[in-house]
């Protein structure tokens, strides 16, 4: 009776004989610096990598995670079109978690796979490797992806951080000019008068006076800008002329 050879096994033998892979990496070797603010919980989608099937057909994969390198503090894990699992998944398909999720990519078509770093507050490097075989032939190494990641702490400069700065405008009242105490974090300085019309506008820099000899007396606001996040304070400026 004639035999007829399972469809995934014939498209390894197929490809092994021609010496092409059913499925291509992009990209093989993946190398990323992330520069992220380490004060804060992070999960960081990086890096992806899509897999392609190079065939006529449909073929069903399955992944192992290696970490050949990381800090101790850091927690990895992999999303494929299936699921995002956790930390202590290391492959799809794995008897003794019972887990049983190969995965499909149509053919000529792809997929994306996504490996997630929690750094856990940690900066570092890690060197990570998935290791890509046709679910039927779980031992036959088809492709691998790998990965250099660090990751580097970044001093972000929250709106909060940048109102909690101690910030004031001397002199005030003022007669001819206005000075800022310190300019870390701020960019434009913008003046309105009472009824809400601009008055004056100002790029900052350290050591610059302001002019505001040529306003009228009276009371007025003076907006600090940040060109990222916009107002961060507004502080009232009085203006007064010379007494004799």
């Amino acid at each position: 009776m004639k035999q007829t050879l399972p469809i995934f096994i014939l498209l390894f033998f197929v490809t092994t004989l021609f010496g092409q892979s059913p499925i291509t990496v992009s990209p093989g070797t993946y190398q990323g610096v992330l520069r992220v603010d380490l004060s804060k919980e992070l999960l960081l989608q990086e890096p992806t990598v899509t897999l392609i099937n190079n065939t006529d057909s449909t073929i069903a994969l399955r992944w192992e995670r290696f970490e050949l390198e990381r800090p101790a503090a850091w927690e990895t894990q992999v999303c494929d079109p299936n699921d995002c699992y956790v930390p202590l998944v290391y492959s799809n398909i794995d008897s003794l978690l019972e887990l049983d999720a190969p995965v499909l990519i149509p053919a000529n078509d792809s997929v994306k796979i996504s490996v997630y770093i929690n750094p856990m507050n940690t900066s570092g490097t890690g060197k990570f490797v998935l290791d890509f075989a046709l679910a039927n032939q779980p031992d036959s190494i088809i492709e691998t992806a790998n990965f250099e990641v660090e990751v580097t702490g970044l001093v972000v400069n929250t709106l909060e951080k940048i109102r909690q700065q101690d910030i004031r405008i001397y002199p005030n009242p003022a007669t001819d000019y206005f000075q800022l105490t310190q300019t870390e974090n701020i960019d434009r300085v913008s003046i309105v008068n009472l009824i809400g019309r601009q008055v004056g506008a100002f790029r900052v820099y350290p050591g610059v006076r302001y002019d505001v000899n040529y306003l009228p007396d009276g009371m007025y606001l003076v907006s600090l800008i940040n060109d990222d996040y916009g107002v961060v304070k507004t502080m009232r400026l009085g203006k007064r002329g010379l007494r004799p």
